[in-house]
């Protein structure tokens, strides 16, 4: 509701908060959205769906809804959505985050929901055996519903050039295998 000229106090108010969380990066206040999550379910739902309608928010709604509370059923909707969309671990990601998106696609696993595409800059992995290790010294678990796995070359621009080996492809392969769902190595 906005008031004929002049605008009272509180619809300026809202004008003025409007304005300026156009220009705030929610990324700035990850831990007050984070917070938001945890404490107030209808809160959390709400902060979710704006994060994941903003360009690269899928990234920061997932970490959000390891904090959200409430419905389970909200809170699976939640992954199912962002889990068909293209889910992406990369180089630049940090510990919390690359350790957050793991536990989002294991709780999508043993949840029996599907994976659609699993997104991995080479650069950001490396292979013990078939198992593969994030960056992070985290391990990707065995995802039965993935159903692509995706994997970009080697990324020069960070200084880290690698070359993808017989033997890693041959791991990627034996990982592959262990996701029931898998349908595309590439």
């Amino acid at each position: 509701m906005v008031c004929s000229p002049p605008p009272c106090h509180s619809c300026k108010e809202r004008r003025r908060y409007r304005r300026n969380a156009q220009v705030l990066d929610p990324f700035d206040l990850q831990y007050l959205f984070r917070f938001a999550c945890g404490l107030d379910p209808d809160a959390g739902k709400k902060l979710i769906n704006h994060l994941k309608s903003l360009p690269g928010g899928d990234t920061f709604a997932i970490l959000c809804i390891l904090e959200q509370t409430g419905d389970v059923n909200d809170i699976m909707d939640s992954v199912k959505d962002l889990c068909s969309r293209d889910v992406k671990i990369q180089e630049g990601d940090s510990a919390l985050l690359q350790r957050s998106t793991t536990q989002l696609l294991e709780i999508a696993s043993n949840n029996d929901i599907p994976i659609s595409c699993l997104h991995l800059d080479y650069s950001s992995i490396k292979f013990e055996g078939d198992t593969i290790i994030l960056d992070s010294g985290i391990p990707l678990p065995k995802l039965p519903t993935v159903e692509k796995i995706h994997i970009a070359g080697s990324n020069e621009q960070y200084g880290n050039p690698r070359t993808v080996t017989d033997n890693n492809v041959l791991n990627l392969f034996h990982y592959g295998m262990k996701c029931g769902r898998i349908k595309e190595l590439m």
